[in-house]
C-alpha cells in the first residue's frame, strides 16, 4: 500500500495587539517529473503477457515483446526469428505429442533502474505425455529477462529453462551474434573458473545503462566428451552484475 504524506505548514498565532510583519513570500516551487513505475511494476504484466501468448502459442504477441536484435536462450541460444518457432516447446520442455494442461507464474524477483530492469521468475508447469508409457508430469521451469528503455521495454535478452544437469556432447554449432569477450565476460570466466567451467562462445551486448553476456560453455573431462551448458550473466548499470542463469544442455 502506498502511503501519501502531505506537509503541513503550522503559522503561530499573533498576541493580541502586538503588529506583526509580513511573512516572507514562499519560494517559488518547481513541480516535479512523476516518478516511472518500479521494476516490478514494469516486470509483471511484461511476463503474464509473455506467458498468455506462450500458452496460446501467439507467435505475432512473442515476437512484440523482444527487440528485434535480441538474442533467446531456449535452451540453446538463437536468433530471435528461430528462437520464436519452438518457443512454447522449448520453454515448457515439451515434446511434439505432449499436451500442456497448466502453467502458472509462481515467483517473480526485479529490479533495476529507469534505464533498465532485469527479471527472473519461475513457472509450474503441468503437462500430459501421450506417448507410450507416458503420463501427468509437473516440474518447474525458470526464466531470466533483461527490458531496456533504449529497446522501448521490450527484452533485450531472455534465458528460458527446466532444471537440467549438463550432459557431454560434442562441439557447439556457431553462437547467434557470436562477439568478442569484453569486461562482463571476464567477470562471467572468473565465476565460471571456480567449478572449472570454461567459455567456448559469448556475445557481450551493452546498451543505455545494461550489459548482458550469453554464453556457451562446458566443462572438459580427463575421458570423455565435455560437458555442455549454457550461462547468461546480467548488469544492470552495465558494470555491476546482478544474476546468472546457467543450465545444462
Amino acid at each position: 500500500m502506498m502511503r501519501r504524506f502531505v506537509a503541513v505548514v503550522v503559522l503561530a498565532a499573533c498576541h493580541h495587539g502586538t503588529a506583526q510583519p509580513p511573512a516572507p513570500a514562499a519560494p517559488p516551487t518547481t513541480a516535479k517529473a512523476p516518478a516511472g513505475p518500479s521494476p516490478a511494476a514494469r516486470a509483471r504484466p511484461f511476463v503474464e503477457a509473455q506467458l498468455a501468448a506462450l500458452i496460446a502459442n501467439d507467435r505475432e504477441a512473442l515476437t512484440a515483446s523482444f527487440d528485434p536484435a535480441a538474442l533467446v536462450m531456449r535452451p540453446s541460444p538463437l536468433a530471435l526469428d528461430d528462437a520464436i518457432d519452438n518457443l512454447r516447446s522449448d520453454a515448457f520442455a515439451l515434446d511434439p505429442h505432449d499436451e500442456l494442461r497448466e502453467a502458472v507464474l509462481t515467483r517473480l524477483d526485479a529490479g533495476g533502474t529507469a534505464r533498465a530492469v532485469w527479471i527472473e521468475f519461475d513457472v509450474a508447469v503441468h503437462k500430459k505425455a501421450w506417448e507410450a508409457g507416458g503420463g501427468a508430469d509437473e516440474y518447474v521451469v525458470h526464466g531470466s529477462e533483461l527490458i531496456a528503455a533504449s529497446a522501448g521495454w521490450h527484452a533485450v535478452a531472455a534465458a528460458i529453462s527446466a532444471d537440467r544437469t549438463p550432459r557431454p556432447g560434442s562441439s557447439f554449432g556457431p553462437l547467434a551474434g557470436a562477439t568478442a569477450a569484453g569486461p562482463l565476460t571476464e567477470k562471467l570466466r572468473v565465476e565460471l573458473a571456480k567449478q572449472s567451467i570454461e567459455i567456448e562462445a559469448v556475445r557481450e551486448a551493452h546498451g543505455d545503462g545494461w550489459g548482458v553476456v550469453q554464453a556457451l560453455v562446458d566443462t572438459p573431462r580427463a575421458k570423455g566428451l565435455p560437458l555442455r551448458a549454457a550461462a547468461m550473466l546480467i548488469a544492470v548499470p552495465d558494470d555491476h552484475v546482478v544474476g546468472v542463469h546457467s543450465y545444462g544442455l
